[in-house]
């Protein structure tokens, strides 16, 4: 133990004196070299040139880290804006797509509501306007819900109409709704004149996209293409209201190319043809009593 505490002393005495020394030879090198670099004549600055061309490369060699650490930061600190940036225009195209479908939409509505406007009728027939608010369509039913009913005067059996031709009738009136049985429905019954050829018949859904023309009073001169419209008969439809053209397919099978566009009704426009009149309905269709509400959820 005597020996260890002596061999400590020792070193430290050793240490101490050394230590001095370093820190008197760094105090008298630093002196020399301001005292070097104060000096002002030619010879002195040319030395001085020299010495900064020999340690220049060295020293650029010493700062390669600091300088590639200091650009690695710059690199990160732009990526991380960049990001922030990207972030900020893809919120932005989000928004803009937003608009952009709500802008489409309006359009669409805006050209659904022109082309209803647009509508001609003999006659100068009062009408009620109506958006359709949803397709209750079936295996065995083609049909819609417009937004009006008895509290807007509608009544049974009125005609529909999109702005190109007509769509069907009103078959179930409630208090603020509507269903609209659609030409394509196995019970709808339309009679028709044919022009130019004349004949009469009546169009009949079937359920499907193309309603069958039957009843003809003239096959022979049908031809494709034909336009059909009301005829009146019967006085459930006003006359002239124009139905579609004159299809046959390739079983030689006559049906009906529909004018109005069944698959995107937006808007429809209700003919006040007649006094309200019960539309005979089968089992599988929506019957309203003509007292209480009617529940567009529930059909009830």
């Amino acid at each position: 133990m005597t020996n260890l505490n002596n061999d400590s002393d020792s070193n430290l005495l050793v240490r101490r004196p050394l230590r001095r020394l370093v820190i008197a030879l760094t105090a008298l090198f630093l002196f020399g070299l301001f005292i070097f670099w104060r000096i002002d004549n030619d010879r002195m600055a040319a030395v001085r040139a020299d010495l900064v061309d020999r340690l220049l490369p060295a020293f650029e060699i010493g700062m390669s880290p600091v300088n590639f650490a200091t650009d690695a930061f710059k690199a990160i600190g732009d990526f991380s804006s960049v990001v922030d940036r990207v972030a900020e225009l893809e919120e932005e195209n989000r928004k803009l797509q937003e608009w952009r479908q709500r802008a489409i939409a309006l359009e669409q509505q805006n050209a659904a509501l022109r082309e209803v406007a647009n509508v001609q009728l003999s006659g100068e027939l009062p009408t009620i306007s109506a958006q359709v608010t949803a397709d209750t369509s079936g295996a065995f039913r083609n049909s819609v819900l417009v937004n009006v009913g008895r509290r807007n005067g509608v009544s049974d059996g009125w005609a529909v109409l999109d702005g190109s031709g007509l769509l069907g009738r009103i078959s179930g009136v409630g208090r603020t709704s509507s269903r609209v049985m659609l030409l394509t429905d196995s019970s709808s019954q339309v009679p028709v004149k044919i022009k130019p050829s004349g004949a009469r018949g009546i169009v009949s859904g079937n359920d499907r996209s193309l309603p069958l023309i039957r009843l003809v009073s003239n096959l022979n001169q049908i031809t494709p293409g034909d336009s059909l419209y009301t005829s009146g008969d019967g006085g459930v439809f006003p006359p002239d209201l124009l139905v579609g053209t004159v299809s046959i397919d390739q079983n030689g099978q006559v049906g009906v190319l529909p004018a109005a566009n069944l698959g995107n009704l937006e808007f429809v426009i209700i003919i006040r043809s007649r006094p309200p009149e019960a539309v005979e309905a089968s089992s599988d269709i929506l019957v309203i009593p003509s007292h209480g509400n009617f529940d567009q959820a529930t059909g009830r």
